[in-house]
């Protein structure tokens, strides 16, 4: 029996149902591996830097998707998928074009706190304005401290962007649980399964929810979250 023809046929009678409306991704950690001990400092640089142009050709090449992940990504709809990070907005859209995934995500679904945080600065009027001023000081590093996880804030102008459509979060730091759960979203968390991260992460003693747990990395079981299988 040519087994190879069966499987094609019986995949023509079956497919996978996306479960969420929208799939929104946190962006270091998340997309790529940032725990490389050996690295540590490249990952700190790669991770904060507002100059991503100051990487060597050897320091870029490091940085790698999970395995999968880029595959995963394309079955998502370019429209349908996000990113909510830390950060500049230069910065990160520089690492989603290192990392090969720019134009898998939709462009008006990215929100970087430094970003937000620039658009309440430069309003005309917008109520958290006041927060530029915080101990004789005025600045949009003020105004981050509202804007960046674990605040919900970005979370907020994704749902007013997407209504009531259903959507889920992938993070893999508490912080993004904990803005996740501030706004009513469920979040799939890449955790860090060891003993350090064990006890000083409040998700794994309950304080925070999450829609699913899986290790980092672990494309395979996200994708059995992300997706149904159904036949025709």
């Amino acid at each position: 029996m040519n087994f190879d023809f069966l499987s094609s046929f019986l995949d023509l009678f079956s497919s996978k149902r996306l479960l969420f409306d929208y799939v929104i991704w946190d962006v270091d950690g998340t997309l790529y591996d940032d725990h490389a001990p050996d690295r540590l400092g490249e990952r700190n640089l790669f991770s904060y830097s507002k100059r991503l142009g100051e990487f060597d050709a050897d320091s870029l090449q490091f940085w790698k998707l999970y395995p999968e992940l880029i595959s995963l990504m394309k079955k998502i709809p370019k429209n349908r998928q996000g990113i909510i990070t830390n950060g500049y907005p230069q910065v990160q859209n520089d690492k989603l074009t290192i990392l090969g995934v720019h134009d898998l995500v939709n462009p008006d679904l990215i929100f970087s706190s430094y970003g937000v945080a620039q658009d309440i600065l430069m309003a005309d009027d917008h109520p958290m304005q006041v927060f530029a001023m915080r101990n004789g000081e005025y600045g949009i590093d003020n105004i981050v401290l509202e804007t960046q996880k674990p605040k919900g804030y970005m979370f907020s102008l994704l749902k007013e962007k997407i209504g009531d459509a259903s959507v889920v979060y992938i993070g893999n730091r508490w912080y993004d649980v904990a803005a996740a759960n501030r706004a009513a979203v469920p979040c799939i968390y890449m955790a860090d399964h060891c003993a350090l991260f064990e006890r000083e992460d409040p998700v794994f003693d309950g304080r925070l929810k999450t829609y699913a747990q899986i290790h980092k990395g672990d494309i395979p079981a996200l994708e059995n979250l992300l997706f149904k299988k159904s036949h025709l």
